[in-house]
């Protein structure tokens, strides 16, 4: 992109030739105008204006041509179209200077020579010995520039970056943990413990059938030999009574054994 812009620059320069020259003076001297003059070409060169010819090449040529001091002309624009034409230059830019006391009063002006165009103008005060700087002729530049067709085109605006946002990711679902070891036992033990308990159940239901058997025949032989032997009777009688309470108590450990084994399951 530079290389092309200083192509078309040089194009430029090569189709609009322009020196400067110093046309007018009031109070100043001729050394003083050719050193003005000088310095608003190098403003220019430095701005990338297409000088052809600088201010002292101009001066020497046109004393060779019969003119030894442009400011002859005085600010008048047919002669000055003339200097133009003898220095063989499209544009010329004119400096006339001012002495005002310590001040010295400047004007800038571009003129076409085809039609005699002001294509830009400016005037600015140096106050004592203040030197010309390119932000006082600026403006002046500017204008020039854009009656030549120098302006460099508006950058292109970037396009914005637009990031797309990050799908967010499901959170990991964390496996569930197997239950230890230790809760298999306890559910082993309980399953264990619930047969137990069943296993107490029928031993109790066994033993209250044999005691109710035992009973049913102490009745059936009552007034016999066990009736009448008291010994016998109280044999029978706390063999009955043992089969009452083994019953009772397996009933018991068949109940306790279940509540256990249910809460261990």
């Amino acid at each position: 992109m530079t290389s092309l812009l200083l192509a078309v620059v040089v194009a430029q320069a090569a189709q609009t030739p322009l020196t400067v020259a110093n046309t007018r003076r009031t109070g100043a001297t001729a050394a003083e105008g050719l050193a003005m003059a000088s310095r608003v070409g190098a403003l220019l060169a430095e701005a990338n204006v297409p000088v052809a010819m600088s201010a002292q090449a101009a001066a020497a040529k046109l004393t060779q041509l019969g003119t030894k001091d442009a400011a002859i002309c005085q600010g008048k624009k047919a002669c000055e179209l003339e200097l133009a034409r003898q220095l063989d230059v499209k544009v010329l830019v004119t400096v006339s200077l001012a002495r005002l006391g310590a001040d010295l009063g400047v004007g800038v002006e571009a003129l076409r020579l085809d039609d005699g165009a002001v294509l830009a103008t400016d005037s600015l005060l140096l106050v004592g010995t203040t030197r010309l700087e390119a932000e006082r002729l600026a403006p002046f530049v500017g204008r020039l520039k854009e009656a030549l067709g120098l302006k460099a085109p508006a950058p292109t605006p970037e396009k914005p970056v637009v990031l797309t946002p990050r799908a967010q990711e499901p959170p990991a679902v964390k496996p569930v943990p197997l239950p230890p070891a230790q809760a298999e036992e306890r559910h082993v033990a309980g399953i264990s413990l619930v047969a137990g308990a069943g296993a107490c159940a029928v031993a109790a239901i066994v033993l209250g059938l044999l005691a109710a058997d035992a009973n049913a025949q102490r009745t059936r032989v009552e007034g016999g030999a066990w009736a009448s032997s008291y010994d016998g009777a109280v044999a029978w009688t706390n063999r009955t009574n043992g089969l009452l309470t083994a019953t009772v108590a397996t009933g018991s450990a068949a109940i306790a054994l279940g509540a256990v084994g249910a809460i261990a399951w």
